[in-house]
C-alpha cells in the first residue's frame, strides 16, 4: 500500500501496489483553521509509525500515518481517532500534532532511533534545515538537549542518509570560496504537487 499526497485537494489517498486506488481517503487539516485564503491541508509526504507507544493521539491511539505539509504542520492518522459522529471507523481526517508559526515549510518525514528513542525529522524547505521533534511531538535539539528549531548536521554523510529517506533532495551549488562543505551547499527536499514516500 501507498499513500499519495494530494497536495493540491488536501487528502491523503492510498493505492495498492499495483497502483489501484483503495476506498481510504484521508482528509489533512488545513494549517489555520480561521485563514480562509488556505481552506485546504497541502500534504507533501507520508511515513508510518508500527510504534504502539510513539507518536500517541490519544490514550493507547498512536499515529498510524503520519503527513508533512507545506504550510508547516504535521498531522497524524489513526483509524479510531476523529471519526465522524454517527460513523464507523476507520476515520477519514487526519488531526495535526504540530503546527508552525515561523514561515516553515515541510516536504518530508522521516523517523531513526538513538539511543533507542524515536525521533522524528521534518525537513524544512523554507527554512533549510532539519527540524527534530521526539516521540511526543515536542521540538528538540539534538545537540544541546534543548526545545530550539535547528538540529545541527555535523557531517555530509549524516546529512545525505537522513535526506535519503525523505523525498526528492538535490544538491545545490552556493557561491562560495570556502572548503567547508556547510558553506557550499545545501541539500534540500523540493515538493512536488504529488509523491508518496
Amino acid at each position: 500500500m501507498w499513500w499519495i499526497s494530494d497536495n493540491a485537494t488536501g487528502l491523503g489517498t492510498l493505492y495498492n501496489g499495483a497502483g489501484a486506488k483503495q476506498s481510504l481517503v484521508v482528509t489533512i487539516p488545513q494549517a489555520d483553521p480561521n485563514n480562509k485564503n488556505t481552506p485546504l491541508g497541502t500534504p507533501t509526504g507520508t511515513i508510518a509509525n508500527s510504534s504502539p507507544t510513539d507518536s500517541l493521539l490519544a490514550p493507547g491511539k498512536p499515529a498510524a500515518f503520519l503527513f508533512s505539509t507545506i504550510d508547516g504542520t504535521i498531522a497524524a492518522w489513526n483509524p479510531t481517532v476523529a471519526v465522524a459522529h454517527g460513523a464507523a471507523p476507520p476515520s477519514t481526517q487526519a488531526v495535526t500534532v504540530v503546527r508552525t508559526s515561523d514561515g516553515s515549510s515541510y516536504t518530508g518525514l522521516t523517523s531513526a532511533f538513538i539511543n533507542g528513542q524515536r525521533f522524528l525529522y521534518a525537513a524544512n524547505f523554507t527554512k533549510g534545515r532539519v527540524d527534530v521533534y521526539d516521540n511526543a511531538f515536542h521540538l528538540v535539539d539534538l545537540a544541546s538537549s534543548t526545545s530550539t528549531r535547528t538540529q545541527p548536521i555535523t557531517t555530509t554523510a549524516t546529512l545525505r542518509k537522513m535526506l535519503s529517506r525523505m523525498t526528492t533532495c538535490r544538491a545545490i551549488t552556493c557561491p562560495s570560496t570556502s572548503s567547508d562543505w556547510q558553506r557550499h551547499c545545501r541539500y534540500l527536499c523540493a515538493p512536488r504537487g504529488r509523491f508518496a514516500l
